[in-house]
């Protein structure tokens, strides 16, 4: 897996790889696994979104997990590799600075003792793996297709000690659970014309040119700064709320426990909702493009979680406010906003296409060290 790895044939019976081992339980028992990490950039426009469909068997899409986990795949031997991303970014969305960790198998244990030879071997290598981790990410790298990248390959942080349901439990780096903040940038363009090579990273909105106020845009975009229910500007809530109902009731079921009149459980708010849709925008950011030009500008969103089309909605929403006959007036929109009755249906707008939406960078704790970005 890793070139030049040695056999250790001593007290501690670790084996290490010369070659990809043919994974099976016969050949594997004791498996020796490293969590990687690192960043990926891809331009959306030809895949149909980051996670893999399996539900469209006969003629699976293209998709970013899929990709990199096919060329994973292949780079360590053959062994299959499931690719974790920090954000399932929609169909034709681009990432800039995306995150993702995925395990590897280097190594196994021939036999157990009171020396724990599992940590030792899995230290030697470590240590081996980051000796030649540049080697590693550039044979990745130019597997990978010219629309996807990885790069700032790296052995995930050590298992953290945490306290959960009030028992400690060890648990493993993950990029989704230990990610902070998300940053994503939106892009417009609201001239008379726009220029073509900016078709697949910018929307151009109609009946917008020539009197875009930016002034009550930017009012109306950073409205969405603080802690809000979301649920009017969030995609499939619906869905998800069929979802979970169905879940809990088939959970009551197997435990024997009745179900409540009108299948009314104790998670549902006062509108009887399951689905918690409260999320908080740290940071909203508008701001002109000059370097584009007079017309083009860009969005900027700090927050610590997004729902389904959350920012795609509430690009949409202002967009359609500030049209020429728009169907929202403010007042309107101030409701949406801030009335949490309110639901997707009663958004009249329809989200911002995806092209204009890029997910910037992933926050982790610790991540940076004075100037330099450690991850």
């Amino acid at each position: 897996v890793v070139r030049s790895l040695p056999v250790v044939s001593r007290a501690n019976t670790v084996r290490l790889f010369h070659s990809p081992p043919e994974l099976s339980a016969e050949t594997i028992a004791n498996p020796i696994k490293i969590r990687c990490r690192a960043r990926v950039a891809y331009d959306g426009s030809n895949f149909a979104g980051f996670q893999i469909q399996h539900h469209k068997q006969k003629d699976p899409p293209r998709t970013i997990q899929g990709e990199l986990e096919r060329v994973l795949s292949q780079r360590f031997g053959g062994q299959p590799i499931r690719v974790v991303g920090a954000g399932r970014t929609d169909a034709g969305v681009h990432a800039r600075g995306q995150a993702c960790h995925f395990d590897v198998v280097v190594g196994d244990v021939l036999e157990s003792g009171d020396n724990n030879p599992s940590r030792k071997g899995q230290a030697a290598l470590e240590n081996m793996f980051i000796q030649d981790i540049s080697g590693v990410q550039n044979s990745i790298e130019r597997m990978l297709p010219p629309d996807l990248a990885l790069w700032n390959l790296q052995v995930a942080p050590k298992p953290l000690t945490k306290l959960i349901d009030g028992q400690w439990q060890e648990k493993e780096w993950n990029v989704m659970y230990d990610s902070k903040l998300k940053m994503y940038s939106y892009r417009i363009h609201v001239g008379p014309v726009m220029n073509p090579l900016q078709r697949r990273t910018r929307w151009h909105p109609d009946r917008v040119q020539n009197w875009f106020d930016h002034e009550k845009f930017e009012r109306l975009i950073k409205s969405f700064e603080g802690t809000h229910d979301f649920r009017a500007f969030a995609g499939a809530i619906e869905q998800l709320e069929l979802s979970k109902r169905k879940y809990l009731l088939e959970k009551q079921t197997k435990k024997n426990i009745s179900v409540m009149e009108d299948n009314v459980f104790e998670d549902e708010d006062n509108n009887g909702n399951l689905v918690n849709t409260v999320r908080t925008v740290k940071s909203v950011n508008f701001s002109p493009e000059l370097h584009e030009d007079e017309y083009s500008y860009r969005i900027d969103f700090l927050l610590e979680g997004a729902l389904y089309k959350q920012v795609r909605n509430m690009v949409g929403t202002v967009m359609e406010v500030c049209r020429y006959g728009g169907r929202i007036t403010e007042s309107d929109f101030y409701e949406l906003l801030h009335s949490r009755s309110k639901v997707r249906g009663d958004n009249l707008s329809k989200p911002a296409p995806p092209q204009g939406l890029t997910l910037e960078h992933v926050y982790f704790e610790n991540e940076k060290s004075g100037n330099n970005y450690l991850f």
